[in-house]
């Protein structure tokens, strides 16, 4: 996959370009996460919690992470900000099952079966700038336990498909298009919270990251009907490591 190619290399690259300790601008580390991803598509029905919760799959991801407390430049606004937030460029990885759970019509619809026939996939890779923004101070807490808030854009590339053991129901193939099997790409928003746990040399991470989508289509299908308007999104929960770069300093 040449997005995973490059964005390996550039962590490879960024890890291993740190000056002397004297002069040090960047503190690094390494993280890597694997969880449930939730989709919140045109699977199902919308703001159906059954829906999000059987539409769900596996997801990694690997980050390169930054934080600027032993930056030279030394202005009280920049202090500041470098005391409570870190940087980092990540990639992730998911692939999502999807089904019609609940099923959008009642069971005495004649397309009942058609829709309970249709299932789909999709694999979502992003890559991007999440800011971890701490509660508390990078270097001056002492308490093992970091709770932080997460915000961040990323580029998103959805390979999506759909099929079925029965015809395709007639609201998605009536009129113009609205199954879309091409791959697909979009900006994407994130936002949510975590936690870390310091040991000596690498933290434990415990975080919920929700991801909103600047398109309707990362999970194939794109209707014009009521209660489908929204774009699709999806929820992670993850566990992860986080290992420093500096010979086990804390941060």
């Amino acid at each position: 996959m040449k997005v995973l190619k490059y964005a390996l290399l550039m962590i490879f690259a960024i890890s291993f370009s740190k000056i002397s300790a004297q002069s040090t601008i960047v503190n690094g580390e390494v993280g890597v996460y694997l969880g449930p991803t939730f989709f919140q598509g045109d699977y199902g029905e919308a703001d159906n919690f059954k829906s999000s919760s059987s539409n769900v799959g596996i997801g990694f991801g690997i980050a390169y992470v930054m934080d600027f407390s032993d930056s030279r430049y030394r202005s009280n606004f920049f202090s500041t900000l470098a005391d409570h937030v870190k940087e980092r460029i990540e990639f992730s990885y998911a692939k999502i099952k999807l089904d019609h759970n609940p099923i959008p019509i009642k069971d005495t619809h004649p397309e009942y079966a058609n829709f309970e026939a249709m299932k789909g996939e999709t694999k979502i890779t992003n890559l991007g700038l999440i800011s971890e923004i701490y509660i508390s101070s990078i270097t001056r807490n002492a308490s093992k336990l970091k709770p932080y808030l997460l915000t961040g854009i990323s580029m998103s590339w959805a390979s999506p498909d759909v099929n079925s053991s029965m015809p395709i129901p007639s609201v998605y193939v009536t009129g113009d298009q609205k199954i879309f099997l091409e791959k697909q790409s979009a900006l994407s928003f994130s936002y949510g919270v975590g936690t870390r746990y310091s040991l000596d040399d690498v933290d434990l991470v415990l975080e919920m990251n929700m991801r909103s989508f600047l398109s309707d289509r990362i999970d194939g299908l794109d209707p014009e009907v009521p209660g489908d308007k929204s774009n699709d999104s999806t929820v992670s929960f993850r566990f992860g490591a986080v290992f420093h770069l500096d010979g086990g300093r804390r941060r």
